[in-house]
């Protein structure tokens, strides 16, 4: 479009902080035109500079080095005139990632910026890290291995799916993992890569029953009941041990395992360390009632011996008359 005086050629009429690249270049000034707030020139505006905005992500293969690396599909490219302070700028983080507090003020280098005639200093980086979440276990009673838990106690957004190894506890079988009360038990307990936040699982356990058995070796007399199951922590108090005529009980002991297993026996304090020992009156012929075993945490096995009770001497039995 030309005027009558011929000193301009093209007229482009441009809302405020829009941006227009053309080929056409004006002849001249072109006053003030209302409605044209610049003057183009070769298609750059004279008083408006370029400023990028870069965004750089740690390297999750050598996190432990300070190596950032930029998205350049994620950088921003905006104008804005000479002088003119920013002092923000769109965020772009990721899930999982947080802003490198350690790298410039907050994670950001160049803000604010005070746009420069020269573009190659109009630059602001956001620099962004992984975040690393805490994972805490609750082993409820069960124990971990001697060398300590083999489970992480940490995890990212990349690290692939954790597959969570049980504690131990003895006369529990364990049912799985809860993050919470009341919830079922997961197992097995999976943190499935992408995921994110803390977590806190708690192991949940189900009681194992125990058999206990009992047996008189070398036989006179008989024991009830030679099997019977109990839940883990549970008592026995109902072994009752009927020698025949004539003859005590000589000796009885508690043993760990199973009639059939190799079972341990501790001869000095007449107990496995876990059960009370077995109490037995020898003096006293008939029926003997076995001590209360308390908290069976393992199968056990009674064995009772018993032997032929003495014969009295007729002294015994003269003074046995008064």
């Amino acid at each position: 479009m030309a005027t009558e005086s011929g000193k301009y050629e093209t007229i482009i009429e441009l809302e405020k902080d829009e941006i227009y690249k053309v080929s056409a270049y004006t002849t001249g000034e072109l006053g003030n035109r209302s409605g044209i707030p610049y003057i183009i020139v070769n298609g750059v505006f004279n008083n408006l500079r370029k400023y990028k905005v870069e965004y750089w992500y740690k390297n999750l293969e050598n996190e432990e080095q300070d190596i950032y690396v930029r998205d350049d599909e994620k950088t921003v490219i905006e104008y804005g005139e000479i002088g003119k302070i920013i002092d923000k700028y769109e965020d772009k983080n990721k899930p999982g990632y947080e802003l490198a507090t350690e790298k410039g003020k907050n994670g950001v280098e160049g803000l604010p910026l005070t746009i420069s005639k020269n573009e190659q200093d109009n630059v602001i980086k956001v620099y962004y890290k992984i975040h690393h979440y805490s994972i805490t276990y609750n082993p409820n009673g069960g124990e971990w291995p001697v060398e300590g838990n083999p489970n992480p106690t940490e995890y990212t957004i990349e690290t692939p799916t954790i597959e969570v190894i049980d504690p131990d506890r003895i006369g529990y079988t364990p049912i799985g993992w809860t993050e919470g009360e009341g919830e079922i038990p997961v197992k097995p307990y999976k943190i499935e890569i992408g995921t994110t936040g803390d977590i806190e699982i708690t192991a949940q356990w189900e009681p194992l029953p125990h058999t206990v058995t009992a047996e008189i070796v070398g036989g006179h007399g008989t024991i009830a009941p030679p099997t019977q199951v109990v839940e883990h922590g549970e008592s026995v108090n109902n072994i009752v041990i009927t020698p025949d005529e004539n003859y005590v009980v000589a000796k009885a002991r508690i043993y760990s395992g199973t009639k059939d297993e190799t079972r341990t026996y501790d001869p000095v304090n007449d107990t496995d360390g876990t059960l009370l020992r077995v109490a037995t009156r020898p003096d006293i012929t008939g029926k003997i009632k076995v001590e209360t075993i308390t908290n069976v945490t393992e199968d056990k096995h009674v064995v009772v011996k018993l032997k032929e009770k003495k014969k009295k001497t007729n002294f015994q039995r003269f003074i046995d008359q008064f």
